[in-house]
Order: C-alpha cells, then sequence, then structure tokens
C-alpha cells in the first residue's frame, strides 16, 4: 500500500505484471492499456480494495451458495493456485472446475474465446436442468 501510495498503481501494474498475468500468451498492446488503465485509479481506491480482499476470507461460507458456478484456472496460476481452486470448487455445492493446463493468471486475457466457451457450454448444461 505505501508503494502504490507513493508510486502509484500503474507503477505496482508494471512491477507486478509477470506475477499477475500470463504475458507470454497475452497481446502487448492489451498490456500496455491495462497499465495505462491502472494508472488513472486513485491510490485511496486501490489500497481500500486491497485492505478488502486482504481481510475477507469468503472459504466458509461458500457451502451456502445454492447456485450453479463455474470456476475455472490457469493451472500454472501463482495467484490462484491449483490446489486452492480445486479447494474452493469442492466448497461449492454445485460447482465444475475448468483448469485452463499450462495457462497462468488472467486466462480471460490470454484465452478469451476458450473461456466464453467454457461459459456457453456450462451454462446449456444447467439450462438442461431446469
Amino acid at each position: 500500500p505505501e508503494e502504490v501510495e507513493e508510486l502509484g498503481l500503474g507503477h505496482w501494474a508494471t512491477k507486478t505484471l509477470e506475477r499477475r498475468i500470463d504475458t507470454a500468451r497475452v497481446d502487448p498492446g492489451w498490456i500496455a492499456w491495462s497499465i495505462a488503465e491502472f494508472a488513472k485509479v486513485p491510490p485511496h481506491v486501490a489500497i481500500a480494495q486491497h485492505d478488502m480482499i486482504a481481510r475477507a476470507n469468503l472459504l466458509p461460507r461458500l457451502g451456502a451458495v445454492t447456485q450453479p458456478v463455474l470456476v475455472m484456472a490457469g493451472s500454472n496460476s501463482k495467484i490462484a493456485p491449483e490446489a486452492q481452486m480445486t479447494t474452493m470448487a469442492q466448497q461449492l455445492p454445485r460447482a465444475k472446475l475448468v483448469l485452463f493446463e499450462s495457462y497462468g493468471q488472467g486466462i480471460a486475457f490470454s484465452a478469451p474465446e476458450r473461456c466464453v466457451a467454457e461459459m456457453r457450454a456450462f451454462l446449456q448444461e444447467q439450462a438442461g436442468r431446469i
């Protein structure tokens, strides 16, 4: 938080890029755009969001979610590791876990077509259960 306050969220986005996004699979233009967008966020907003996420532990409440849930993640994600995503899916009564083999973090940006295909298939499955 101190670094974000002093140098801004754009600096943080650049510094943490390799950890947050599978850069080998994402268009460099998108990367530049996203860093520019991060830079627009006021530091106090970014710090408040960080603090909220850091304090939240929703795992004990996942069992109460009764809606179908599609959990998608890259199998090599450092932020949302496979073991953590598996645990999350196991706690959700009606979850389906889809791991993108050999992908890192940010599958919505590195494999958007596959994300859409997985979501459509999941929604079709759910529609068939109505």
